[in-house]
């Protein structure tokens, strides 16, 4: 598989977390023939395609991504996600794991004349803000949803910042040397930090690939998370996504995939994305990729791609594979574990989502890594 693709392969199964939720509300929102208590299949898929209006466009791959340009809406696209995955260290060795993101959902192309009201729905925005450490001190869970207005959730060009209420990202003219500062709130809980990238982006642009995008994958953190004004330094690493176009949704096929991210104490990442089947029939299949000191990326798995599952997690409804033992061709193996098991949130849909340690060799030597393990809640 080439590079671009193996990175698209990365967004995809992101995507295909992410977007699950948006999906669920809007048709939550323009339906009062479900109850609460069915089990029922529903087409999300289909009643999407029936809220959204046609013109909107594929990106093409003969543009280049331009900072800080994109980092902003690509209003033309149909939809849109944006995010920060952090795994960093607090006090006394506490492991703290910070998540936030934000995808968009088009219903309207810009070039479609207003409406009348200033509320017409346009644009269908969910973020959801995730923080876990190891002591307990910091606990966040949430999901919001909104319209894309204003003030309210978007892209302020003026500022260069990403925002959903008091959920921002802002980013500097120079974005490849620049700090970038991320800021949020939720209950008693604010989180402050500075990202500075300390790797060049990878960048989507398979010819074949419906969507353009870009990923960081290794910027270096430092800031402060607070509860109750009691402030405490962390510091460490974070991954950001951003992706737009004909992103895949959940409910187009019989496939789900799960995404793990490592930065490894070699100075190396690596991304490992899985794909199976819904009904658990087959054999699931593996897109790897390593991205060297200097930004270089490599795909891995092409004569051994081998993921398994020796142990499992039993959440609400569903039995989360929390431990993964990898090999890949003679360069990887890996043996990757959650920090904490019960890391499944209850948002539209359920998602499990954590902190996971992995240790290893890598080229024969022996190797060690955190990052964040994403798994979607649609499942056998």
């Amino acid at each position: 598989m080439s590079r671009p693709r193996l990175l698209a392969a990365s967004i995809a199964a992101l995507a295909a977390v992410l977007v699950t939720g948006v999906l669920l509300v809007q048709r939550a929102q323009q339906s009062d023939a479900l109850s609460a208590s069915t089990n029922a299949q529903v087409d999300w898929l289909g009643e999407v395609a029936n809220m959204a209006q046609g013109g909107f466009e594929r990106p093409t791959t003969t543009l280049p991504v331009t900072f800080p340009q994109d980092h902003a809406v690509h209003p033309a696209t149909p939809s849109e996600l944006w995010q920060v995955s952090a795994h960093l260290t607090g006090p006394e060795g506490a492991q703290i794991n910070v998540q936030f993101s934000l995808t968009r959902i088009g219903l309207v192309p810009p070039d479609t004349r207003e409406g009348d009201s200033i509320w017409e729905l346009r644009d269908l925005y969910r973020a959801h803000l995730i923080t876990t450490d190891s002591t307990g001190a910091h606990s966040i869970a949430e999901e919001r949803f909104g319209r894309g207005l204003a003030g309210l959730a978007g892209f302020d060009d003026a500022a260069q910042e990403l925002h959903f209420d008091n959920w921002t990202i802002a980013f500097p003219d120079d974005s490849q040397t620049g700090i970038w500062q991320f800021r949020a709130t939720a209950g008693d809980v604010s989180i402050a930090l500075d990202l500075t990238p300390e790797k060049p982006p990878l960048r989507v642009n398979a010819d074949d690939t419906p969507f353009q995008g870009y990923a960081f994958s290794r910027l270096g953190v430092t800031g402060t998370l607070s509860t109750q004004g009691n402030a405490d330094s962390v510091a460490g690493h974070a991954w950001f996504d951003h992706a737009w176009g004909e992103l895949p949704l959940p409910g187009a096929g019989p496939v789900i995939s799960d995404r793990l991210l490592l930065q490894l104490d070699t100075g190396h990442d690596v991304s490992v994305v899985v794909s199976q089947r819904r009904d658990g029939r087959g054999t699931p299949s593996v897109d790897a990729f390593v991205i060297d000191r200097d930004g270089g990326i490599s795909p891995l798995g092409g004569d051994v791609a081998q993921v398994e599952f020796p142990r499992m997690w039993q959440g609400a409804h569903v039995q989360w594979p929390v431990a993964w033992s990898i090999r890949l061709d003679d360069v990887l193996t890996l043996e990757v574990s959650a920090v904490n098991d019960a890391r499944e949130h209850s948002f539209t849909p359920a998602l499990w989502s954590g902190l996971v340690q992995a240790e290893g060799s890598f080229d024969g030597q022996p190797v060690r890594g955190t990052g964040i393990l994403q798994l979607s809640g649609d499942r056998p």
